[in-house]
């Protein structure tokens, strides 16, 4: 099994490619669960979009729950006038609408489960691969001299937007190069 977001960037809303190979049948009527790590949120319409391996129609319903040590979201994929598919085959589809945590490094494992219809499980992995995230974007950054004469010692006056929440306690770092020689004061 596999899930990996479509950009690994902290806060990145978008799809989620899942990717797994069947140990048993899944009937045409089967249904697929996704659990999501901690911090993952869904951003609707969540639809599942098929690329390889999976036929018919998907009927998508989410959950949103209070958060546990693996899993706060959870999609649920039925199936709707598929086919059998048979052991050792290979899905692949997208789900949409899904919104990475918002600040960076391991995501923590997904789980994917398959069972029919009435929810009784087929196969299932509760330890899908953790993904890393990269940090969200800092954007419309300025950064300018309160005098531009060469040689002045002035104050710089800093300003940007950060992607995602800053948290209290949180803190920001600016570095300069060293042919800088100054004091920085906050």
């Amino acid at each position: 099994f596999r899930s990996e977001p479509s950009f690994l960037i902290a806060g990145h809303l978008g799809h989620v490619v899942v990717s797994f190979k069947l140990v048993n049948p899944l009937p045409g009527d089967g249904r697929i669960y996704i659990d999501f790590p901690p911090g993952v949120t869904l951003s609707p319409p969540i639809l599942v979009q098929a690329i390889s391996g999976i036929d018919g129609l998907f009927a998508v319903s989410y959950f949103e729950e209070p958060c546990s040590a693996t899993s706060c979201a959870r999609v649920m994929i039925d199936r709707v006038r598929g086919s059998l598919l048979h052991t050792c085959d290979e899905v692949v589809f997208n789900v949409t609408g899904i919104r990475n945590r918002v600040y960076s490094g391991p995501t923590g494992t997904y789980q994917i489960r398959t069972a029919l219809h009435d929810g009784t499980l087929i196969d299932a992995d509760l330890g899908v691969d953790s993904d890393v995230l990269l940090p969200g974007e800092i954007q419309n950054v300025r950064i300018e001299p309160e005098s531009l004469v060469a040689g002045v010692t002035s104050k710089l006056q800093v300003s940007f937007s950060v992607a995602n929440p800053l948290p209290a306690g949180g803190g920001i770092e600016l570095r300069r190069s060293e042919e800088h020689t100054s004091e920085l004061q906050s």
